[in-house]
């Protein structure tokens, strides 16, 4: 009892309660973690978002650099099939106009160098399929001269036109290369139209195209060619 009487005096002594001395350590443990704390945890939230925001950043320029290769890609693939009608109709021996046997070599020759190619047309000036070679025979003698792409190389700044994706008289989705010869002053066009799942697959083909889902869109946004798991449009 003795022992205990020099803590209780000691107590005592205190100029204020305990409960004061309490509160007064709260105060300061809350201060100190106002302090030190909120600064480092503040520090770790605007760090945790400045990493997020450089992924997404990092993220978006990736996706950019895959479509711009892709983009190159796809212009790559149409400049050397406008090239090969191109060098076609600009040949020599190129006969005006062919003969069915001669467009049915002619467009073989051309799908030996790309499976994309499903026929071939040659027109006359009045804008009539006066050869073909593929498989709608259908459509030889079948007049154009409607038709926007044989309206565009109707005018003097067009020697090539490349259309969007479109089903045409056959019903079923492509799209036409068409070309009139580098000289001449009578209008002729030779003109192909190609397979889009064959163009799409090509893409495809290409290094870095496996990162991502492709899709083609036209100047005016409307979807050309989706993934498998959508739908060839025009």
């Amino acid at each position: 009892m003795a022992a205990n009487k020099p803590r209780a005096r000691s107590a005592e002594a205190l100029p204020f309660k305990a409960e004061h001395y309490r509160e007064w350590r709260r105060r300061q443990i809350a201060r100190m973690a106002v302090t030190y704390l909120a600064p480092l945890v503040i520090l770790i939230i605007y760090f945790h978002y400045r990493y997020v925001g450089l992924q997404e950043d990092s993220q978006r320029a990736h996706l950019a650099a895959i479509a711009e290769h892709q983009a190159n890609t796809l212009d790559l693939f149409l400049s050397e099939r406008r090239v090969n009608l191109a060098n076609l109709i600009d040949h020599p021996r190129f006969s005006i106009p062919p003969t069915s046997r001669e467009m049915a070599d002619y467009l073989s020759d051309l799908q030996r160098v790309s499976r994309a190619f499903v026929d071939l047309g040659f027109f006359d000036s009045s804008g009539v399929q006066v050869a073909y070679a593929g498989p709608h025979a259908s459509l030889e003698m079948r007049d154009y001269r409607g038709e926007d792409w044989f309206s565009r190389l109707q005018t003097p700044d067009h020697k090539f036109v490349i259309t969007d994706i479109y089903l045409g008289f056959r019903q079923q989705p492509h799209f036409t290369i068409a070309v009139t010869p580098a000289v001449g002053e009578r209008l002729l066009v030779l003109r192909a139209t190609l397979d889009p799942a064959r163009m799409y697959e090509y893409i495809e083909s290409q290094q870095s195209a496996g990162d991502v889902t492709t899709y083609i869109v036209n100047r005016n946004g409307a979807y050309q060619l989706v993934n498998e798991a959508g739908a060839v449009v025009g």
